[in-house]
Parts: structure tokens; C-alpha cells; sequence
């Protein structure tokens, strides 16, 4: 039997996520659930374990509690493939080899996230593992348990108990199971990232003498990597306000806008950062509508196409539609236009590509194929307000799917240097951020 054990600070995340995915499952299996709504708990591997001691199972999961676990036998599954495993210390479902390479078993997690890495056929030996599932056969647990000494926050205690693992001659694998990892975190601005720093700062000190370089899911720490995670952290703040990303401008538009319809909001909306007391998003691809509600981007969710869809006239403050009109033809973009201006209250926001994109369609989903290019021009004659984003067109839009973490930093900076001019002079940005107020301009022909 395997013994689940899971704290949580989000009820509602729990019950969507993975306590829903536990109602399917038609193994026995013990769940000890550990309530730090009020901070009862001061760190993650004090709490874990706590909830290991109670645990009576041959084996131990410990999952977050925006995993979700797939199938109706995994629990038996997962006990089969780690009683076949030599010498097993610790597995997940997502780690990193010691060349930097990345093994995962995970779902598909968000059209942004995951390229270039390898989906596991079999169990395979990495270096550390993501913290997102961990699952330790219960010796080995009660012989080490998690570090809560040198990590008594939220961060590092996996890849700290994979190194250590290792130290007592036990091993660490990527099992192939079926699981979701519903987490926004790679999203993070970096500046809210210090408890990070801090944990990787004391897990390279720990074990810098078997690792001067540590492979992991999210990046490599090392001694150069630290002074660079150090020196972004300070310069960040100041960084970000003088050239302000995507999301950030988003926010400053959407100011006093308490709801926001949300048209064609993919898997993962720029919207969850502008905070908006009520959103709802409308998506017609069924995978990625999936992953937003998992992610709960959004308040309420509707399946349907955009073209067809109705609301009721001045039912939200907003409507925005990023990354969408290049995907319609330009007079079905003009027909949603009128619909948006008819039932926004204030203000209506359009990204899109500047002109024609070649963008190829993104993970298998027909409708991210290119219908259109938006000329500045042309949006200007009819009443719309248009400025530049994303930096200047002459480079290649980065590709969303890179991890935050490992993209070209260089190239990166440069889009963001390139913002302020082209926000002034949207003919030479990579996209159009184009708004309009609702009654002051000219309606939309």
C-alpha cells in the first residue's frame, strides 16, 4: 500500500486538483492530509515529516497540492514499478540528469512550458527530482528524512533529499506514471523569488564538495549561477519599472477594471497577474480549457468558439483577447471588435502580432494556425489606440515554451531595453498592444 501525504494552504486548489483526482482511483491507499491554512506548519519538510512518522504504507508519496494523479490504478501502478527498481532511494515524475538534462512522465502542463525534453518510457537514474511528487519507500525514510534544519521554508528540500539519497549509495529515478503538475510558479516576476535564493545558496553550500554544479528542474546552481540569481534579485525591481514587461503594461491598462472577460485564454492567461476581482475565460481548444481550470486563471470558464459567442451588453469592465485576432481572419476580427466594444463597460485590450506572423501552430492545436496580420494603420483609422510591445521586431519573438529560467538572458534584455522605444513607435515592435475606451472613441466600421 502507498501512503499519500500532502500539505496544503488552499483548499479550493486541493478539492479541484487533487483530491478530485483521487475520487478515480480504485486502489487502497492511505492519504494523510496536513492543514496549514493558518501557518501551523513553519516549513515544508517540517511538516512532511510529520506526516511520513504517521504514515503507514510501504511507500511514502508526497505530492503538492496542485498535482494531479492520473488513471484509475495509479497507486498500484506506482508500487509495482518501485518494487522493480535497484537500490531505489527516491522517485518522481520529473528530474534532471547531471548533464542538465531533463527527464520527465508528467502531462502536458501548459502550452508554454515544456520542449526540447525527454518523456520517460521506462525508470531512469537522474541527479535530483522535482518536489512536485516524491516517493520514498518508507525504510529509506524512517533511515533519512527531509532536512528541516537547513530548510525550514518552502523551497530545495527534494533536490536536498535526492543529493543525500545518494550519499547513502541509493538511487534516484524518473518513473513513467501518468501526473499533472498544475503549477504557475515559472511564472513568478524573479524579485519574489529571495526564499529561493536563499535554499539554493544553502543547498550548494551543503553539498558543493560531491557538486560544484547542481542540475535541477528550473536551472543550475552553481557558485556563478548564484551571483548571477544574487545580482538580478537587487537590479529586478528597479529593472522592471523602467522597462516594463508584457504583463506589467496589461496591469496598468486593466487598472479599476474589477471584471474582464477574458477571449481565447489558452492554458495559461497574462490575466492571472492583473488580479481582477472576477474573469472568465473563453476557450474552445478542450486541452488547454482543461489546464486553465486547473490552473484557476480564471473564475468561470466556457468552452466555446469566439466567433459565435454572446454576453449580455456592458457585462464586464473589460474584454481583452491576447495572442488571439492573428488567428481569425481580419473580418472576423473586425465583427469580435464591435462585439467587444458592446459588452465592455470601459475599455477593451487587443495584443497581437505586429503584421503578419509565421508562427507555427502551437502543440498540435489547429487554431493557433496564422489567419491574419494587423496593420497599425488600419487599427488607427477606426478609433483604436495603438502602441508597441514585447521589444523591437527585428528580433524573433522568444519562444514562450524555453523555460523562464535557462532563456538567452542577453537577448532577453534587449527586447526588454527595445520597450520604451517601441511602446512610442509600435511600427518597429514584435507585437501591438492596441486599447480602446469605451464611449470616447469612434465605434469600430
Amino acid at each position: 500500500m502507498i501512503s499519500l501525504v500532502c500539505i496544503y494552504n488552499n483548499e479550493e486548489i486541493l478539492h479541484r486538483l487533487l483530491l478530485k483526482s483521487l475520487k478515480n482511483q480504485k486502489d487502497e491507499f492511505e492519504l494523510i492530509l496536513l492543514d496549514n491554512r493558518s501557518g501551523e506548519y513553519p516549513s515544508a519538510a517540517a511538516a512532511l515529516n510529520i506526516g511520513g512518522v504517521k504514515a503507514k504504507g510501504d511507500f511514502i508519496a508526497f505530492a503538492h497540492q496542485d498535482m494531479w494523479l492520473g488513471g484509475d490504478f495509479w497507486f498500484s501502478e506506482v508500487e509495482t514499478l518501485m518494487k522493480s527498481l535497484p537500490n531505489a532511494g527516491v522517485a518522481g515524475v520529473a528530474g534532471t540528469e547531471e548533464n542538465g538534462k531533463n527527464k520527465y512522465s508528467l502531462d502536458v502542463i501548459s502550452e508554454w512550458w515544456w520542449v526540447d525534453i525527454d518523456r520517460v518510457k521506462k525508470p531512469e537514474e537522474v541527479l535530483t527530482l522535482d518536489e512536485c511528487l516524491l516517493i520514498i519507500p518508507k525504510p529509506v525514510f524512517v533511515k533519512l528524512t527531509f532536512d528541516n534544519i537547513q530548510f525550514d521554508g518552502w523551497d530545495c528540500y527534494g533536490l536536498d533529499y535526492s543529493l543525500s539519497v545518494r550519499k547513502l549509495g541509493l538511487k534516484v529515478y524518473v518513473i513513467p506514471i501518468s501526473s499533472a503538475h498544475c503549477c504557475i510558479r515559472g511564472k513568478v516576476p524573479i524579485w519574489e523569488l529571495k526564499n529561493l535564493f536563499k535554499y539554493q545558496k544553502r543547498l550548494y553550500q551543503k553539498h558543493k564538495k560531491s557538486h560544484k554544479k547542481i542540475s535541477n528542474w528550473v536551472s543550475e546552481i552553481s557558485l556563478n549561477n548564484l551571483i548571477k540569481f544574487r545580482l538580478q534579485l537587487l537590479i529586478w525591481p528597479i529593472y522592471s519599472k523602467l522597462f516594463p514587461e508584457l504583463t506589467t503594461l496589461l496591469k496598468n491598462e486593466l487598472a479599476g477594471c474589477q471584471s474582464v472577460l477574458d477571449l481565447g485564454c489558452g492554458s495559461f492567461s497574462p490575466l492571472y497577474f492583473c488580479s481582477p476581482e472576477h474573469s472568465v475565460g473563453v476557450e474552445l481548444f478542450e486541452p488547454s480549457l482543461r489546464m486553465g481550470f486547473r490552473l484557476g486563471t480564471h473564475d468561470r470558464f466556457v468552452q466555446a468558439d469566439v466567433r459565435n459567442i454572446e454576453f449580455t451588453p456592458d457585462s464586464f469592465d473589460a474584454v481583452i483577447a491576447v495572442d488571439l485576432f492573428q488567428h481569425l481572419t481580419f473580418q472576423e476580427g473586425v465583427d469580435l471588435i464591435k462585439k467587444m466594444e458592446k459588452w465592455a463597460r470601459k475599455k477593451i485590450v487587443i495584443v497581437t502580432a505586429n503584421g503578419l506572423s509565421i508562427a507555427k501552430p502551437l502543440n498540435g492545436n489547429p487554431l493557433t494556425k496564422i489567419q491574419s496580420g494587423w496593420e497599425i494603420e488600419k487599427l488607427r483609422s477606426h478609433g483604436l489606440k495603438v502602441r508597441g510591445v514585447v521589444g523591437w521586431k527585428g528580433f524573433k519573438e522568444l519562444k514562450e515554451c524555453q523555460r523562464t529560467i535557462r532563456i538567452n538572458f542577453f537577448r532577453a534584455r534587449i527586447n526588454n531595453l527595445t520597450q520604451k522605444l517601441v511602446f512610442h513607435y509600435p511600427r518597429l515592435a514584435l507585437k501591438l498592444l492596441v486599447t480602446k475606451q469605451i464611449g470616447q472613441n469612434q465605434s469600430l466600421k
